[in-house]
C-alpha cells in the first residue's frame, strides 16, 4: 500500500514538472503532498495496529477459553484416559472378587510392584560387594600394575556405595498405592486357588479356578494328535 502511494507521488511530481509552473508552486505542492502522505501513512499504521490488537485479543480469548475448558473437564479427561488404559478383567472362577479389586487389576495389572518401605541398604551393599569382588578377581595375567588399579577401582566403588547408604538409609519412600489398595492386591496374590492369566497380549486379565484351568489344558492336549509317553520309553 505505501509503495503504491510513493509511486503515485513520483508520477504526479513528474507530471507537474512538465507544466513549468514555477519553483514556488512545485515546492508548495510537494509540501502538501508530503503532508498527505504522512497522514495516509499514519492512518494506515493506526489501522494495522488496531487489526493486530484485535487479533491478539481474539487469540488471547481463545487461549483463555481453551484453558478454562481443560480446567473444567480435567477430571473427566483424566477418567477417560484411565478407562482407555485400563485392562479388561474376566472372572471365570467360582469365587466372587470385589469390584474394587477388579478395577485395581484392570488399572495396574498382575505384575504391579510395590515400592519399598525403606531404603534397601543390605541389598545395595551385597550387590556392590559382589561387583567389587568380580573386579578384583578379574584376570590380569602377570600385570601387577593392572591388578592394583582394579583393587583401587573396587575400593572407590565401595566408598561411593557407603556414602549413598549413609545418606539415604533413613529416607522415607512414598508408597505408589494406598494402604487399602495394597491390602487388596496382597490378598489376591496370596490366594493359591485362583489362577491369574494375562491374555490378549497383556490387555486383558483372567481369573480362573485351578481345577478348571487344568481341565482345559487337558482338553487341549486330548484334542491334539499325540500319544502319552510311558516312563519306560524314556
Amino acid at each position: 500500500m505505501l509503495h503504491k502511494y510513493e509511486q503515485n507521488i513520483v508520477s504526479l511530481r513528474k507530471h507537474l514538472e512538465s507544466f513549468n509552473l514555477g519553483s514556488r508552486f512545485y515546492t508548495q505542492t510537494d509540501i502538501m503532498v508530503n503532508k498527505k502522505m504522512r497522514r495516509w501513512n499514519r492512518e494506515d499504521n493506526d489501522r494495522l495496529s488496531q487489526k493486530f490488537t484485535n487479533l491478539m485479543k481474539k487469540n488471547s480469548l481463545n487461549n483463555e477459553r481453551m484453558k478454562r475448558f481443560v480446567k473444567e473437564n480435567e477430571v473427566r479427561i483424566q477418567e477417560s484416559r484411565q478407562i482407555c488404559d485400563r485392562r479388561l478383567v474376566y472372572n471365570l472362577s467360582d469365587k466372587q472378587i470385589p469390584k474394587e479389586t477388579e478395577e485395581l487389576i484392570g488399572r495396574l495389572g498382575f505384575n504391579f510392584q510395590f515400592t519399598l518401605t525403606k531404603f534397601p541398604s543390605i541389598e545395595v551393599t551385597q550387590a556392590t560387594e559382589l561387583c567389587c569382588q568380580k573386579i578384583e578377581k578379574a584376570n590380569t595375567g602377570d600385570d601387577e600394575r593392572l591388578a592394583v588399579m582394579n583393587r583401587e577401582r573396587a575400593q572407590r566403588i565401595r566408598n561411593i556405595m557407603v556414602a549413598h547408604v549413609n545418606q539415604y538409609h533413613n529416607m522415607h519412600i512414598k508408597p505408589n498405592i494406598t494402604r487399602k489398595e495394597r491390602g487388596l492386591l496382597k490378598d489376591l496374590r496370596d490366594d493359591a486357588i485362583l489362577i491369574k492369566i494375562s491374555a490378549d497380549k497383556g490387555t486383558a486379565s483372567v481369573f480362573e479356578n485351578e481345577t478348571n484351568y487344568i481341565r482345559k489344558e487337558q482338553d487341549q492336549i486330548d484334542a491334539m494328535d499325540v500319544e502319552e509317553c510311558m516312563k519306560s520309553e524314556l
